[in-house]
């Protein structure tokens, strides 16, 4: 039978019809370990390994000899005729090992593939025969470098950029992590990277960071922002590939180290060798660490990397105020700025004057010294907005300093009403717009135009209303 026309793309059966062909491909591959004439590659033959395959990507490895090439091209031709799907010599790279030139250009002749070079990339990782250097990893370094210096950026707010982190640069950055121990050097660059990215949106460190890059990774509970530690997620994933080494995993890899270097022996005991692989040293190294986990001993089937970073990850003392970011409906930017209110590293003037930036250290809205403490509850500038906001909660007090304020704030928000969520997102909202209200002055040079108090609450009313139980105690807030 002979195709006369493809499948349109976007087919949801193409992917069936993929993996069909290629398990053909694949079984055709393994027939040529029958044939006495072919010979396996030299680190392959007692795992009987001859194709590996991911999507349209193949490895095919065989012994560097006339005959064993010879008769895989013959495999390919069968393929071909069966499938009309052909070989595309200019998209195909051999590679040699320990051949001399005669022997190179007979199995170029044969195969019509053009010589490639290690290292190569392979579903986006780089791979080389011997322990890969700082420069193999640059194309990692590039990708996030690149992504940090489109033009849309520059617009997002601290919590985007947060948010972009997570879900792009990180998602980029585990991939790695999970195949590759990698460098201490790299690790300290991607880090930089990602520290300078989120508190300048520029990929070149231009100023000292507020926060500590440590203090952001932390967990939420510790006064972190519950960011991957690059370090401890690496080690995290080395040690999930050494439990699936130990519990002899049903995968292609492990069935190979097994067969090559741990042999009869056990993982946790194995004697680590002078010619074993790099990768495999970095993975066998943290034996001794896992003894003492918990994890480790407690799940018997499956362990979770997240489990294992949960352990490794350096518990410090907990901060009374991580229960106001708990279950908060605040805005995510607006969360971004308590925190660094919390962490008294907002760029208040008199911070500002300290640093050794600015010279004038008065407040915008009185003459007075514009402290943290002074700004965001005392000035009379900023103290009627908190009065009319609490008002309209239906609660009475008089807001003093920043620290009273926030004491008093953890004390009044414990329990489960309508009115603890309420009291939480008025004062992440409050001290939010405070600050915006704070900063427009403070460089645009602008008047009071506009009711920040309404803005306040129109926020408010817009982020409880899906919440039918908080939905009518609102309603009755707005009448």
């Amino acid at each position: 039978m002979e195709a006369k026309r493809g499948l349109r793309h976007g087919d949801p059966i193409s992917p069936i019809l993929f993996v069909i062909v290629m398990k053909y491909l694949h079984r055709k591959m393994q027939m040529l370990g029958k044939i006495p004439n072919y010979n396996y590659h030299s680190m392959c033959e007692k795992a009987s390994i001859i194709d590996v395959s991911f999507a349209d990507d193949l490895l095919v490895f065989t012994r560097g000899d006339m005959k064993s090439v010879e008769l895989a091209m013959n495999m390919f031709a069968e393929f071909s005729k069966a499938t009309s799907l052909k070989v595309n010599p200019n998209k195909c790279q051999v590679y040699f090992g320990g051949l001399d030139d005669s022997m190179k250009e007979e199995i170029r002749r044969v195969t019509g593939f053009k010589e490639g070079k290690l290292p190569f990339q392979y579903l986006g990782i780089s791979l080389t025969s011997k322990r890969m250097n700082t420069h193999h990893y640059m194309c990692l370094i590039e990708n996030i470098v690149s992504r940090i210096k489109h033009w849309s950026v520059n617009f997002l707010s601290y919590a985007g950029r947060l948010q972009l982190i997570r879900s792009v640069l990180f998602a980029k950055t585990k991939y790695w992590l999970s195949c590759l121990p990698l460098p201490k050097s790299i690790m300290k660059k991607l880090n930089c990277y990602l520290c300078t990215f989120l508190w300048t949106s520029q990929g070149d460190m231009k100023r000292k960071s507020p926060v500590a890059w440590k203090t952001v990774c932390a967990p939420k509970n510790r006064g972190g922002l519950n960011m991957i530690s690059i370090e401890k997620w690496n080690q995290a994933q080395l040690i999930k590939q050494l439990w699936n080494l130990s519990q002899k995993s049903d995968n292609l890899w492990v069935k190979w180290v097994h067969t090559y270097y741990i042999k009869k022996d056990i993982a946790m005991t194995v004697g680590i060798k002078t010619g074993c692989s790099w990768i495999l040293k970095a993975i066998l190294s943290p034996r001794q660490i896992v003894q003492n986990m918990n994890c480790w001993h407690i799940v018997q089937q499956k362990i979770k990397v997240r489990e294992i970073y949960n352990e490794m990850v350096e518990l410090q003392p907990k901060f009374t105020w991580r229960t106001l970011f708990m279950n908060n409906l605040a805005r995510l930017r607006a969360c971004f700025v308590v925190w660094m209110a919390c962490h008294v590293k907002l760029a208040t003037k008199e911070r500002l004057c300290r640093m050794g930036l600015i010279n004038n250290d008065e407040c915008v809205f009185c003459s007075q010294k514009e402290t943290l403490n002074h700004l965001l509850f005392t000035c009379l500038g900023i103290k009627p907005i908190w009065n009319q906001v609490l008002s309209w909660i239906q609660i009475r007090h008089d807001p003093g300093e920043w620290k009273d304020g926030l004491k008093w704030v953890i004390q009044t928000s414990k329990g489960k009403g309508w009115k603890t969520h309420v009291l939480k997102i008025a004062f992440i909202e409050t001290t939010y717009a405070c600050w915006k209200y704070r900063n427009e002055r403070c460089f645009n040079s602008t008047e009071h135009n506009r009711n920040i108090v309404q803005d306040i609450i129109d926020v408010i009313v817009y982020r409880c209303w899906g919440y039918p139980k908080i939905k009518k105690h609102i309603s009755h807030l707005i009448v």
